[in-house]
């Protein structure tokens, strides 16, 4: 607001309530205002804390195995290795969420020749008579 525009509402005010009133009036309104503000910035703050606080414990929780997902990618540390590597003035081993697996970590071992080589005794010559009535 400008100079004018301030200078015709005060203008305008003391027209409408006098200049006993004026004063008083200026004081509630002024109140009224500490009050709307004070209210506005305790929304505003619990809003900002209520959006905020979960992002923060979701990055606290995501810097670490970042870091350590960048690191290798830059080469600082092998893939498939401890990173205790990329951390050369770390004199303590790696816990063992920073170790990465590869490829044959994933990779299933290949069948046996006999699938049914690996099961008790018992139990495979029960399964062969039980195919042999079937027949």
């Amino acid at each position: 607001m400008s100079f004018t525009e301030i200078a015709l509402i005060v203008f305008v005010a003391l027209i409408v309530f006098g200049p006993e009133d004026l004063p008083a009036i200026a004081r509630s309104l002024g109140k009224m205002v500490y009050q709307a503000r004070r209210i506005w910035n305790s929304l505003t703050s619990e809003v900002k804390n209520v959006w905020e606080t979960p992002a923060e414990l979701w990055n606290e929780q995501v810097k670490e195995p970042l870091e350590t997902a960048r690191s290798v990618m830059s080469g600082r540390a092998a893939p498939g290795k401890s990173t205790a590597a990329a951390r050369p003035n770390s004199s303590e081993p790696a816990p063992e969420a920073d170790l990465l697996l590869s490829y044959d970590d994933l990779v299933p071992p290949p069948p046996a020749e006999n699938p049914l080589a690996a099961l008790p005794p018992g139990l495979v010559s029960g399964l062969a008579k039980e195919d042999e009535k079937t027949d």
